[in-house]
């Protein structure tokens, strides 16, 4: 995954805000035909609800109460055979990331940041 970013030289940094966060959820059942997943791709920022904005620009003060806010989400659910689950998996994970991609380029088309 972070491969994927550096090719698109996107650096992703652990310990600061905005994060990325990626969650996959495998139920590999062996002894049923099937197995599910769910892969999931979200980027959290801070965020200031609209009051508190609109009165950070009348006082002229920037506001200390900042919120954590989810601004992308995208998420992949499937089924598999337990034989094929994690290569699926992988193609799913794919998929969330061009999503992404192709989100990041369409707001930033400058690449500004």
């Amino acid at each position: 995954m972070e491969l994927r970013f550096l090719e698109h030289k996107i650096n992703i940094v652990n310990s600061q805000i905005p994060k990325l966060v990626l969650d996959v959820n495998i139920i590999d059942s062996r002894v049923e035909k099937t197995s599910s997943f769910l892969v999931s791709l979200s980027l959290y920022n801070y965020s200031i609800s609209e009051p508190m904005y609109y009165k950070s620009i009348a006082d002229t003060l920037i506001t200390k109460k900042l919120m954590t806010s989810k601004v992308f989400s995208t998420e992949m659910m499937g089924q598999s055979s337990s034989n094929n689950l994690y290569r699926d998996v992988e193609k799913s994970l794919n998929k969330l990331i061009s999503i992404f991609l192709d989100q990041w380029y369409r707001d930033n088309p400058f690449k500004q940041f």
